[in-house]
């Protein structure tokens, strides 16, 4: 078990010094539990943060403040009754900071995690992971008071484990936790040129546009939180359709999103489900990190015919994280999609902007 954590560790470390230039060091320590109603699962965190200060004179650079890469190692520990297993992460992320002494951090991040054990009960007889490896994602939100070069903060953090479906039953791992911690800077950030160009910035009167998507799944069909559907040769398409505008560094849109579920087997049917989603993209040059949430309709027998015991609709609260590079009206991306308490799969998509009317 030692060895398998200096490695990890070492494995981590190797890009970020060799890579990256490391002007901030952070530890913190967290206590929560999973967001799942069937049981509880309580989870303790130790993580390590090393963190390059992007002080460039880019628009979004100067926008968001003193934005920080940061480069992320996390040691979770799970226990219910005498039950218990722990994991390992590991995650890249975008922090916005603030410039005041009393100030916020707002963090997104995505990588992967290595769980030592998977078959612990109450994480398989729940199926909430059907694989020790599985993407990562984070989000948090601090309270931070600077005091010379230390970072006092306090905070919460929520983190997403999933396989994508790759492999089934898996309805993914969801904590919320409080922190606490401290970062130590290496250097000082020159906040008078920083707060100069920040008065200089001229910020643009964006249109409203109306975005197409058109995104493809993988093979693999979740139907609800009990039960799960595994076909080789069935298809995701999903298509929508947004009303946005990008305000600064922001871009929030609402809409229509439909998901169309081909399945080439005879025990289940194709069937359309139909979310209207809302959300917002973090703006950094080319590249967007969003997040979407909206509600999922669809029949509760949609992809069971047979089962006439199962009346009327079911209505999920959906999400979607995701990312996409952008090459003027058009990215491409991808994204994760999931319901409240369980992950459905990864999708691929591309993007287009139509601006409604043209800039005077």
């Amino acid at each position: 078990m030692r060895g398998k954590l200096f490695l990890t560790i070492l494995v981590f470390l190797f890009p970020v010094f060799v890579k990256s230039q490391v002007s901030a060091v952070g530890i913190n320590a967290g206590y929560g539990r999973n967001l799942h109603h069937k049981n509880k699962i309580n989870v303790c965190n130790l993580g390590l943060s090393l963190s390059e200060y992007k002080n460039g004179n880019k628009d979004w650079q100067v926008f968001y403040g003193y934005p920080k890469i940061t480069y992320n190692f996390n040691y979770s520990y799970f226990f219910s009754g005498n039950e218990n297993t722990s994991s390992y992460s590991v995650y890249p992320a975008i922090v916005l900071k603030g410039e005041s002494k009393l100030s916020y951090e707002a963090l997104i991040g995505a990588g992967l995690s290595f769980y030592n054990d998977v078959t612990v009960p109450f994480i398989s007889d729940y199926s909430y992971l059907a694989s020790r490896l599985n993407w990562f994602f984070a989000i948090s939100g601090k309270l931070v008071y600077s005091i010379d070069r230390f970072n006092l903060f306090a905070g919460f953090n929520v983190f997403h484990n999933s396989n994508a479906s790759i492999k089934l039953p898996n309805h993914g791992m969801n904590t919320i936790s409080a922190i606490a911690g401290v970062e130590y800077r290496f250097s000082e950030m020159p906040k008078d040129e920083k707060r100069k160009a920040k008065n200089e910035l001229v910020y643009k009167n964006f249109p409203f546009n109306i975005e197409f998507e058109f995104g493809v799944g993988p093979k693999y069909l979740l139907y609800n939180t009990t039960d799960f559907i595994f076909e080789k040769n069935a298809a995701i398409f999903s298509g929508a359709i947004y009303l946005s505008r990008r305000i600064r560094f922001f871009k929030p849109r609402i809409g229509l999103r439909i998901t169309d579920y081909k399945s080439h087997s005879r025990e289940y049917k194709n069937h359309v489900n139909y979310i209207i989603m809302g959300g917002n993209d973090f703006i950094f040059g080319r590249v967007n990190i969003f997040i979407n949430l909206g509600y999922l309709v669809m029949r509760n027998n949609a992809l069971l015919p047979w089962n006439t015991t199962m009346r009327g609709f079911e209505v999920h609260m959906y999400e979607q994280l995701g990312m996409i590079y952008n090459l003027k009206n058009i990215g491409i991306g991808a994204r994760l999609n999931a319901r409240l308490d369980a992950s459905e799969y990864m999708e691929f998509f591309l993007r287009y902007s139509l601006p409604l009317y043209m800039q005077k």
